[in-house]
């Protein structure tokens, strides 16, 4: 009878064990997921300042962070990552054809997206309410995947 009682406190240990790890890694992950790309103040500055433009990416690659923003004619708001490299999403104006000068086109997350390589690196846009969203880079798409910056420019969504 001792025996069988500690088979199962030790089942039940571990059954406990198991679960909370499965609920801080859940909590970890969910912390992530709820950090914006763009701190929230910074948005609610965007948003007052420039309305008409007021977009921002949701989602970055892994290892980039928001560093500031500007605007003149068109909102810019630059990212970094821990080497230094910059990535910058754009709002302005547009009207025209959206696909003009796209090498490739993209369907991520039910948005079509274009992106196509420049001299000084490469770029993804997408184009929503008389608006292009664009994300830039001069990082290589052998350095940054150029449907990594795709996700960028689809993730672009309204500032209110």
């Amino acid at each position: 009878m001792p025996y069988t009682r500690r088979v199962a406190s030790t089942h039940v240990i571990g059954r406990l064990c198991f679960l909370i790890a499965v609920a801080a890694a859940a909590g970890t992950s969910a912390a992530a997921a709820a950090t914006p790309a763009v701190p929230i103040f910074t948005q609610h500055r965007i948003a007052a300042t420039v309305p008409s433009l007021a977009y921002a990416p949701a989602r970055l690659p892994i290892g980039w962070r928001y560093e500031r923003w500007t605007h003149n004619g068109a909102l810019r708001i630059f990212f970094v990552n821990k080497a230094g490299r910059e990535m910058v999403f754009v709002a302005a104006r547009f009207s025209g054809d959206c696909s003009a000068g796209m090498e490739k086109s993209f369907q991520l997350d039910g948005v079509k997206v274009w992106w196509s390589r420049t001299a000084g690196g490469q770029q993804a846009w997408r184009c929503v309410n008389g608006r292009r969203l664009v994300a830039a880079t001069a990082l290589a798409p052998e350095r940054l995947a150029d449907v990594g910056l795709g996700r960028v420019a689809a993730s672009g969504h309204r500032i209110r």
